[in-house]
């Protein structure tokens, strides 16, 4: 099994990009973490970086947001 780590700003900027969408479509944390089936506090704790969610998350994210998974994990602004 191959472990692969991920390096802090990796996944602070891969928060912030999550962050940048749930507040362009005005939702709260707590709104945010209903739509997916997390806590607030997983929300929360994945935006400011201290911890990275799933491949599925990510996917789960860019369908609801219509954008690509590229744009969430490297910045890219294409939509799907």
């Amino acid at each position: 099994m191959n472990v692969y780590h991920v390096s802090m700003d990796t996944k602070q900027r891969i928060g912030q990009k999550i962050k940048e969408l749930r507040e362009m479509c005005g939702k709260t944390q707590t709104e945010y973490s209903k739509v997916f089936g997390k806590s607030r506090g997983a929300i929360a704790d994945m935006e400011a970086g201290r911890y990275l969610q799933s491949v599925e998350f990510i996917l789960e994210v860019a369908k609801y947001h219509n954008v690509t998974t590229d744009s969430i994990l490297f910045g890219e602004k294409k939509e799907a």
